[in-house]
């Protein structure tokens, strides 16, 4: 009976022992990898990698970005996780670095991505005012406007039998006063508008000539008034009795002249306008009802001109 009891204490003191040495071996071990994480030389499990000090680590297991809970100073990675799913709760993404801005600084936008402002051009109709800073150069046509219409205070430099190369030439008084070139009367004042009609007096010259001539015209007037407006103005039709009679002054000249000088027209500071269908009569001819003479209007209708030339207003507006 003794001796059972002795075997029995024997075997509680031996199970005693085995649990002491195993909870000394499992404390050696704990104790072992905290001494080298704080020394900076943990041994991390494969495919981990330790990327920072936080409450929530991160770090790389099997090529994604994870989320490691923090036990004492042991990273334990929630590996039953799907890890490939950022919805999954624990997926912390790695966020990319933004550099702040400096003292003073401001974030300025690439000019590149700035576009350029459009300009939308509109024709409508206008007031007298539109006229103040107005120029008119021409011939005969344009001394009747001068004359007879009622746009008296817009500038006009005119005279009858005026042609193109007589304009580089020609001394005119502008406005009452002295008589000066075009070209110094362009360098005296800058004008918002110029309008340019001239080209029946030169029907029996040499076509390329003439036309490359009003070619420097229209640039000795961007030349000197770079903001203006220009407006080409159509030759006037003459009477169809003229038309068929003449054969150097007749419509399909005066069409074909018309035709080239509106290439120079240009939809943005260069416009080409016709006034010809406020006067024709069905044959595309100068109305009898409107005409003085096979090629110049009554002075009374002058007026209708100016009427359709403040429905001819060029307005330019940005967006």
């Amino acid at each position: 009976m003794r001796k059972r009891k002795r075997d029995g204490w024997y075997v509680l003191l031996m199970l005693f022992a085995m649990v002491g040495i195993c909870w000394i071996l499992q404390m050696k071990e704990v104790e072992r990898q905290e001494l080298s994480i704080q020394g900076g030389s943990a041994v991390l499990p494969e495919n981990l990698v330790h990327l920072g000090n936080h409450s929530y680590r991160r770090v790389v297991t099997n090529g994604h970005i994870a989320a490691g809970e923090l036990d004492g100073d042991m990273v334990v990675v929630r590996e039953e996780e799907d890890i490939s799913d950022p919805a999954q709760p624990g997926n912390v993404p790695v966020p990319e670095p933004v550099p702040e801005p400096g003292p003073g600084t401001s974030e300025v936008a690439d000019p590149g991505d700035i576009p350029e402002p459009q300009v939308v051009v509109t024709i409508g109709t206008t007031d007298m005012a539109y006229f103040d800073d107005a120029l008119f150069i021409g011939d005969s046509r344009t001394v009747g406007i001068a004359e007879y219409g009622y746009l008296e205070n817009a500038d006009y430099f005119a005279d009858v039998s005026m042609t193109v190369f007589k304009l580089f030439t020609a001394k005119l008084s502008v406005d009452g006063g002295e008589k000066v070139s075009l070209e110094t009367a362009l360098t005296q004042k800058q004008y918002g508008k110029v309008y340019v009609m001239v080209g029946i007096n030169e029907l029996g010259h040499n076509r390329e000539q003439a036309v490359a001539k009003f070619g420097e015209l229209i640039s000795l007037i961007e030349t000197t008034q770079p903001g203006a407006t220009i407006y080409i103005c159509a030759n006037l039709h003459v009477t169809e009795s003229r038309s068929k009679t003449d054969a150097i002054i007749n419509n399909d000249n005066i069409n074909s002249y018309n035709k080239a000088l509106s290439a120079f027209a240009d939809g943005e500071n260069k416009f080409y306008i016709d006034v010809n269908p406020v006067f024709d009569d069905m044959s595309g001819s100068l109305s009898e009802d409107y005409a003085s003479d096979s090629a110049h209007m009554e002075a009374q209708h002058y007026d209708m001109w100016c009427d359709w030339l403040m429905e001819q207003a060029v307005v330019k507006t940005y967006q």
